[in-house]
């Protein structure tokens, strides 16, 4: 049976057991003596126990409420540390936050941002953790991480999803490759009968350009694939093949041996803010949020990125 006892009674109690007097005590609690008297009757009757022998000169503690006393001292020194901490959290004293999603967006994007929150708020701790589509958005729905940025391969009713920004795919080959001559774009037929480098099927840019039906096969289906972005640049260096990549991973391995070019049809990866649906963020990562999002419409304008108009629709819904 649940009992119906306040932590305002246990105060009552605590402050009274010390003082053992209705006066002493009530000015202790800033009430007065008879609202004491009457907290201390409840919480006797809803305990069905004498806590304290009243007479006209004393306040003694019986012998059950002697027991008692250091358990309601440590339910009340429990409850001060909780909510000093929540006050701490909320003025961002402390506080953690968990990101989870492309590296190009982490490294372009939120490390700046965290750059920021960490001189003005050093009390909270940031971990940045990059995964690709499928890990970053089961590490957001299995409560491993705050928020994720990262691409979708389809819509997904568990989470709350809004682009945030857009990139060109751009290709990527050895400044001495034939393509790497010219500074217009890079037309698809150009692309046919060469080998290329991509990354693995799970990772979310490989599924885009399996899915783009225009490019030619070699292109969709690399002969040679690795694990990450920089594990590219060494094969593409070495002339093994060429590599499509979106801009903004590109710069993550931009080198003074490759050449970055530009396809002339638009193929396009989409980056998303990614959180359970129906959860809020707590006051760090939206701070978090709000400088990610300051640092998102301070990027340089860019042929190739663009960032998505939706992306000020977080700030507008308190995320």
């Amino acid at each position: 049976m649940m009992l119906n006892v306040t932590f305002k009674q246990l105060r009552a109690f605590v402050v009274l057991a010390r003082e053992q007097s209705f006066v002493r005590a009530a000015e202790r609690l800033h009430i007065t003596p008879p609202t004491l008297t009457a907290s201390i009757k409840t919480l006797e009757e809803a305990l069905e126990l004498r806590l304290f022998d009243r007479s006209t000169r004393s306040v003694v503690m019986t012998g059950h409420a002697r027991a008692f006393l250091p358990v309601a001292q440590r339910l009340l020194e429990d409850l001060d540390r909780a909510l000093g901490e929540l006050r701490d959290k909320v003025a961002l004293h402390t506080g953690s936050v968990i990101v989870t999603g492309a590296t190009s967006f982490i490294a372009y994007v939120l490390s700046p941002a965290v750059a920021r929150l960490a001189q003005a708020h050093p009390g909270v701790r940031v971990r940045l953790n990059e995964a690709a589509t499928e890990a970053a958005r089961r590490a957001v729905l299995d409560g491993e991480a705050d928020f994720g940025v990262t691409t979708l391969h389809e819509p997904d009713p568990s989470l709350s999803a809004t682009r945030l920004v857009s990139d060109r795919f751009m290709l990527a080959c050895h400044r001495e490759h034939p393509l790497a001559v010219g500074k217009g774009t890079v037309a698809l037929s150009e692309l046919a009968g060469h080998p290329f480098v991509g990354l693995s099927r799970i990772n979310g840019v490989q599924a885009i350009l399996e899915g783009e039906r225009r490019l030619p096969e070699c292109a969709r289906r690399p002969a040679y694939e690795v694990s990450d972005v920089p594990l590219l640049a060494p094969l593409i260096e070495r002339g093994v093949g060429l590599a499509l990549l979106p801009a903004m991973a590109t710069r993550t391995i931009a080198r003074r041996g490759l050449v970055f070019r530009p396809l002339g049809a638009l193929v396009q990866r989409h980056i998303y803010f990614i959180m359970q649906r129906g959860r809020s963020l707590g006051p760090a990562a939206q701070t978090l949020v709000a400088l990610m999002l300051d640092e998102l419409h301070r990027m340089p304008a860019d042929a190739t990125v663009s960032v998505s108009r939706s992306s000020a629709a977080l700030l507008d819904s308190g995320q």
